[in-house]
């Protein structure tokens, strides 16, 4: 490999887009090439000092002349990708979600239904003494 392929390796790296298998060859190239070491600094400080400025508004056209553009390019638009990829996500939750309530509702219910039948007549007889304003219960 060239160095232009472990630049390319390096990038991959500081995006954290490089795989395990690869990151081994790409140290045991910066451990031999001060020219790719380099570039790992540079790009590493590029992406500091990029974090660090401020951001910088843009012109309102600007962005509606850039969606044409990809329009009459045949791209899909930001705001496409994200209504489509979010209606999409919005759909799969809220029917895993119903799935999910209507599951537990029934497994509630029968689970309280057995709990209901289960459960045996008291021997106890409830009195309701309205001048002393308690219940007196009384086993037989």
């Amino acid at each position: 490999m060239t160095c232009n392929d472990y630049q390319e390796q390096i990038s991959a790296y500081v995006d954290s887009e490089l795989e395990p298998a690869g990151e081994t060859a790409l140290f045991a190239h910066l451990g031999i090439c001060p020219t790719c070491r380099g570039f790992l600094k540079d790009t590493v400080q590029l992406r500091v000092d990029l974090r660090s400025q401020v951001s910088v508004a843009q012109p309102a056209a600007l962005d509606r002349r850039v969606s044409r553009s990809m329009i009459r390019l045949g791209m899909q638009t930001q705001r496409e990708m994200w209504t489509t990829t979010a209606g999409a996500f919005a759909h799969r939750v809220s029917v895993r979600v119903a799935g999910i309530a209507v599951a537990l509702a029934i497994l509630s219910s029968v689970i309280l239904t057995s709990l209901w039948y289960r459960a045996e007549p008291s021997n106890a007889t409830v009195v309701y003494m309205p001048a002393l304003s308690a219940v007196q219960v009384t086993p037989h």
